[in-house]
């Protein structure tokens, strides 16, 4: 299928005439969407979902780990199991657990 357009154009699929999600080009933008706040978007390959971004609370959940080999920039709070920390703590791994704030101890 191609889809061509001189103004933005767009694919829209419907599910019983309801439209649930939408393709759209511009000069600058490839957007992916759903229609609603209750509509996933999910990303698969090989059959097997890779990405899932809830339509209603907007939370990612991934199959994997996220590799950031050129390097990772984040704005806002690195936030760990629901928790920023506090100032002047650092992250601590005890191996295959989940990460945890720890203050840090001086000498």
């Amino acid at each position: 299928m191609r889809i061509d357009g001189a103004s933005n154009p767009f694919a829209a699929y419907y599910n019983n005439g309801l439209l649930k999600g939408y393709v759209q080009t511009t000069p600058t933008t490839l957007t992916i969407g759903t229609s609603n706040t209750t509509s996933d978007l999910e990303f698969r390959t090989n059959t097997l979902s890779r990405m899932l971004i809830s339509g209603s609370t907007g939370d990612i959940t991934m199959s994997s780990r996220l590799n950031a080999g050129s390097g990772l920039r984040l704005t806002g709070p690195l936030v760990v199991s629901g928790s920023s920390g506090a100032v002047g703590q650092v992250l601590m791994t005890l191996g295959n657990t989940s990460p945890m704030w720890v203050d840090v101890v001086q000498n």
